[in-house]
């Protein structure tokens, strides 16, 4: 019953967003930007994915009551700045992937040069974007932080480094920072928005990096066990390029058992922290139901 809730609610945002998001992309400096960087952004924009932050930014909007024209602004911001960091992961400096949501990756397409450009200009997108839906200042600052040198791109050097230590320690630090500040932006922003009682925010900061733990620790599993078919991008690049992994350190079954242990943590949390959110309640679940 509570999967088939939260499939509607998903299913019901993500295709609000689907359909808005050129027609917001359009209002914003975008419209202006030359032909081949345009088709390059929209190449990766376009090519898919669960949509994730996006649904997740809606879903706590509608707990807040946040306008919904600003609120779907902001999802397009989120989704952008996620689309550029892939597209920056997947370059041969990074990641090196030829395939990403089952199509080439954008260098693949495009060439390095411009693949890089597209990724910088979605980057500022998201930031014009947030400010054009009138999120106020406090919002716009956590939303960088999230995105930059404390954040994403914090976690990415990390990831990036050759001869990082082996520690459950700095894995979780690189997770926390890569994958999981955009998370918890993402799910946090709103209430900031609703000036929302800060003890309340803390709980739901926790909650939420936890839940970019739990996503980043079922990708590491998809990596070593998944289907390049089911998945859309190549597996076992973390193994072949000795990234530091859950699996690199725990190895697949205690994994597993630690994917299912955190999330029934989340889950009880959640009707706790979200109590009218079908979405938020069954979000743990759906993370690992992709391994299970």
């Amino acid at each position: 019953m509570l999967k088939n809730e939260f499939e509607t609610v998903f299913k019901k945002h993500k295709e609000k967003w689907e359909k808005s998001y050129t027609r917001i992309l359009e209002k914003s400096s975008f419209q202006n930007a030359p032909r081949k960087l345009k088709k390059a952004m929209l190449y990766s924009l376009k090519a898919g994915g669960k949509r994730l932050r996006p649904v997740i930014f809606l879903e706590s909007s509608k707990i807040t009551s946040i306008n919904e024209n600003a609120a779907l602004g902001a999802a397009c911001a989120f989704e952008c700045l996620h689309t550029y960091s892939l597209i920056h992961d997947d370059l041969p400096s990074m990641d090196n992937d030829d395939f990403r949501r089952g199509k080439q990756t954008n260098h693949k397409v495009f060439g390095e040069d411009t693949a890089i450009l597209a990724g910088d200009a979605l980057q500022s997108s998201a930031f014009e974007l947030l400010a054009m839906s009138n999120f106020s200042s406090r919002s716009q600052i956590y939303f960088a932080k999230a995105a930059g040198a404390a954040g994403m791109v914090g976690g990415q050097i990390l990831d990036c480094e050759k001869d990082k230590e082996q520690s459950a320690r700095l894995l979780k630090k690189i997770h926390n920072l890569k994958t999981g500040k955009l998370i918890q932006a993402a799910i946090v922003i709103p209430f900031i928005e609703k000036k929302t009682n800060i003890n309340k925010i803390k709980k739901i900061e926790n909650w939420a990096l936890e839940i970019g733990e739990l996503f980043q620790a079922a990708d590491d599993l998809l990596d070593e066990t998944g289907d390049f078919k089911k998945i859309g991008k190549s597996v076992g690049k973390d193994k072949d390029q000795n990234k530091l992994t859950y699996v690199s350190i725990y190895g697949i079954e205690k994994t597993k058992n630690l994917t299912n242990d955190l999330s029934k943590k989340l889950t009880k949390e959640a009707f706790d922290i979200f109590p009218s959110s079908k979405l938020f309640q069954y979000l743990p679940e759906y993370i690992i139901s992709r391994v299970s």
